[in-house]
């Protein structure tokens, strides 16, 4: 049973929830135990061919397209927005957080159950590699199993009111290559890995799709270490380190999923900045990218500003878009998006690690003309991006498994812990 807002999907007529609906519904289930009465609800899902989505604006197009704001770098995502507030993996289970109260909850039906072994309805093995991602009104899980000493990934699209789960297909290439990536994006199952430093992107329409699918590569080229690849409208970023004369370059490519042509990114001018490109985040249908070296990358060497370039998706063009001045702080600067508001975020490079400048990592809110609003000292609040929208922004904790929820709501900045709740 569907449980997203989007407004796509109420166009099709898909039935919403209401948060009110969904919180008495877990309520009712964690004190008497309904698990049988919720699972009328089903966990199957009847996916839209790709030609279903062939007349769609070429611009991000909620409950089809990958939800990019919600990506947090190469550990994978790990929270996706639900109807009346967002579903996340805390670790190996999977949670509810309410948008108003920030209460979380494991999504367990088990009155007894303590959440803390493979026994728990809301358990997940999801492995190093976490997968959760809200598409054509449902919930799909990534999970990771081992088979004689073999392990594999398996897709899956999960009931949130039982944690009940129906295996899709088992993902090809998440392991046994050098890295990996995937996405559901208007009809399709993409897949990006990499292996003997080549890049790949393949991709398997979600209709009809078998256990053990057939992928069609669509593009490969070389890379050595990739970082953060997002899909939108017809669009897929891909972000590569390439080796050149011994020496690495940061690539940026916009594939046209439509056209099938490829380009790469840069700055728009010869510039003093480096051959490095760093996407950052997506605003208005728009990259958001900075330049930079690898030297540069060294928070106690690195001077100078930042400048972030935006570049359209529509023409391919790309222009200057925000200065961020050197603070002699011993960090660097990140530009977000959440769709009203600009984030700033003044962190250390991880290789670089100093106590002294980690406990003063920041964030800042800047409103649409880029005019700071509110900075908040946030020290070392877990890893990743700044994954959310414009009412949160969140930090996950890989090492601790601590979820920290930036609120922005009032424009004045806090930064609250909502997992592992005290006690927990």
């Amino acid at each position: 049973m569907p449980l997203f807002q989007n407004e796509f999907l109420k166009q099709e007529g898909w039935p919403i929830m209401t948060k009110r609906i969904v919180t008495v519904l877990l309520v009712l289930c964690m004190i008497i135990g309904l698990a049988p009465a919720l699972s009328g609800c089903g966990v199957n899902h009847e996916f839209k061919s790709p030609e279903y989505y062939a007349d769609l604006p070429d611009t991000y197009v909620e409950g089809a397209d990958y939800p990019y704001s919600f990506l947090v770098g190469s550990g994978g995502p790990f929270i996706t927005p639900a109807d009346g507030g967002y579903y996340f993996l805390a670790g190996n289970y999977l949670c509810f957080l309410d948008g108003e109260t920030l209460d979380a909850i494991p999504l367990c039906n088990r009155p007894d159950c303590r959440h803390n072994d493979t026994d728990c309805n809301a358990y997940f093995d999801v492995g190093w590699m976490p997968f959760i991602q809200a598409y054509e009104g449902d919930l799909f899980i990534s999970t990771q199993t081992s088979t004689n000493g073999e392990m594999s990934a398996e897709l899956y699209v999960v009931d949130p009111d039982t944690c009940k789960r129906e295996k899709i297909c088992k993902i090809p290439h998440a392991f046994g290559s050098n890295y990996w990536q995937y996405m559901l994006h208007r009809g399709y199952l993409y897949i990006v890995y990499g292996s003997s430093n080549i890049q790949y992107v393949e991709r398997v329409a979600l209709n009809g799709i078998k256990e053990e699918p057939e992928c069609e590569c669509i593009w490969k080229g070389i890379c050595t270490m990739p970082l953060d690849n997002v899909a939108i409208g017809n669009h897929l970023i891909l972000q590569a380190f390439k080796e050149v004369d011994k020496d690495y370059n940061g690539i940026l490519f916009d594939y046209n999923l439509s056209t099938k042509k490829i380009k790469s990114v840069s700055a728009p001018v010869e510039c003093d900045e480096g051959p490095f490109a760093y996407s950052d985040n997506m605003y208005q249908d728009s990259l958001l990218f900075h330049m930079g070296t690898l030297e540069g990358l060294d928070s106690k060497t690195h001077e100078g500003e930042t400048r972030f370039y935006q570049y359209d998706l529509s023409d391919g063009s790309t222009k200057l878009f925000y200065t961020a001045k050197d603070r002699g702080d011993g960090m660097h600067s990140f530009l977000y998006s959440d769709g009203k508001h600009f984030i700033e975020k003044r962190f250390e490079f991880p290789d670089n690690e100093d106590p002294a400048i980690t406990e003063k990592q920041s964030v800042s809110l800047l409103d649409e003309n880029l005019n700071v609003i509110d900075t908040l000292v946030i020290g070392n609040p877990g890893t990743g991006n700044c994954a959310g929208d414009e009412k949160f922004s969140f930090f996950y904790d890989t090492e601790t498994g601590e979820l920290r929820v930036l609120d922005k709501r009032s424009e004045k900045l806090s930064l609250k812990t909502v997992w592992p709740k005290d006690g927990t």
